[in-house]
């Protein structure tokens, strides 16, 4: 279990901006925590955009949560 959490920490610091890095590592934490899903939210405040790296999470429900509960 320590060999793949030091794995996973070595693969954060690695993904830097690379979406497909961090799909499959927001794929591979919750799978090692015993979790259903691991989400990111990016936000680019100059442009004043957000996205949310979430590739276990039904779109459906991220477009809610963005319809729905951000604006509050």
């Amino acid at each position: 279990m320590e060999t793949e959490i030091l794995s996973v920490i070595d693969r954060i610091y690695a993904a830097g901006s690379e979406r497909a890095r961090w799909n499959d590592l927001l794929e591979t934490i919750p799978d090692l925590a015993g979790g259903e899903a691991a989400n990111m939210l990016v936000a680019r405040p100059q442009s004043g955009t957000m996205t949310v790296l979430s590739p276990r999470t039904d779109e459906g429900f991220v477009n809610a949560c963005f319809a729905d509960w951000w604006p509050h």
